[in-house]
């Protein structure tokens, strides 16, 4: 209930990504137990099916590590995340500290701190919602992925007409930085202008799928 009511108001737009980090900093500490966890680890579940064994692997928006935690039962050769949230990333290390693992502060939007063509999946659980230009966010995914790496996007799903409504209230009211949710269509839109290719979209769980796109 503490995050529910952690609402972003009407702040700018210039003020929300200072806005998602006050709040997921916030919510770190009691994030896992939380009924959040038990939904998004059910799609992590599905998804990973789809993350080759020994693959290395980055997390954007990895928040707490529950992701990280579930992808490491697929042996990855490098697992790494990022989260705008400092609190959020201090839960990750400590949960996932018998693990190599790169964990690190940063907004994925602006700048992904590692080398071009570091890793063979990118996964983003829940976070496409969350960044005023998406494109951005996918653009640097797309640089740090090596040719032939794999995208997983996988987000909730509203159905027309819910969708615009429920986009048009965010518009107002952001609630904990949610700025706008993908139609299916949409999304796999998106994916391709960011240079993917290979579009396909698969059921996660309940009201949630996935999309996955290569970097050619």
């Amino acid at each position: 209930m503490k995050r529910f009511f952690s609402l972003l108001g009407f702040r700018q737009w210039k003020d929300v990504k200072q806005a998602e980090k006050d709040v997921y900093d916030n919510w770190a500490g009691t994030y896992d137990h939380s009924f959040w966890p038990v939904w998004l680890d059910r799609w992590v579940d599905t998804f990973a099916q789809d993350v080759p064994e020994g693959s290395s692997v980055i997390d954007i928006g990895c928040g707490t590590g529950n992701a990280l935690w579930h992808l490491s039962k697929r042996n990855p050769s490098l697992l790494a995340g990022i989260d705008i949230s400092p609190k959020s990333i201090a839960v990750a290390q400590a949960k996932l500290s018998r693990l190599p693992v790169d964990l690190r502060v940063g907004d994925a939007e602006s700048d992904l701190s590692w080398p071009d063509d570091t890793f063979d999946v990118a996964v983003m659980n829940a976070t496409i919602h969350h960044f005023p230009e998406p494109e951005n966010v996918l653009h640097q995914a797309f640089r740090v992925l090596k040719p032939k790496g794999r995208l997983i996007i996988a987000d909730p799903l509203f159905f027309l007409p819910f969708l615009q409504i429920v986009n048009l209230l965010l518009r107002v009211y952001p609630v904990n930085g949610d700025l706008r949710f993908f139609s299916q269509k949409g999304l796999r839109n998106l994916v391709r202008r960011c240079g993917f290719q290979g579009v396909q979209q698969k059921h996660a769980a309940f009201f949630a799928g996935y999309t996955t796109g290569f970097k050619p």
